[in-house]
């Protein structure tokens, strides 16, 4: 259980460094059935700048589940807003429709954040069309730049 938890504060120290490489093998070292939410956030960034992309999108989601769950609206506004922007660079203009669905949903639920405010909000948003569905610039401008909760 010790070295367990030594592996998991690894991964999670070199996520912190952005030590990628280091990061993606001590995750690979812990029993994933562990991982707290945050922890697949971390995979998930990890996996991104690996150019693991399915990976990344799937520790996402799984990140984002797991803040739901927990109730942790930010967070879980965060994660679906970053799945929509990551889903709309695939060209999955569905995919990522849905998740800023999510994402508007879990802002109006939690309103104490600038993201919340920015993704729930309306004022001095213009809006984008993209591939048919309707976005604000700035919407999708904070949540790639990752808006503080």
């Amino acid at each position: 259980m010790a070295e367990r938890i030594a592996d998991i504060e690894v991964a999670r120290a070199a996520v912190e460094r952005e030590s990628w490489e280091e990061a993606y093998e001590a995750f690979g070292a812990v029993d994933a059935s562990t991982y707290s939410p945050e922890d697949w956030r971390g995979l998930a960034d990890t996996a991104w700048w690996l150019g693991k992309i399915d990976e990344a999108l799937s520790a996402r989601q799984r990140a984002y589940t797991g803040f739901a769950a927990a109730g942790d609206e930010a967070s879980a506004g965060w994660a679906a807003g970053h799945l929509c922007i990551e889903h709309f660079l695939r060209e999955e203009p569905a995919v990522g429709a849905g998740w800023f669905a999510r994402a508007q949903r879990h802002a109006v639920r939690s309103r104490r954040s600038r993201f919340a405010r920015e993704v729930a909000g309306d004022r001095a948003m213009r809006p984008v069309r993209l591939d048919g569905v309707s976005l604000t610039q700035r919407t999708l401008v904070e949540v790639a730049h990752g808006a503080p909760a």
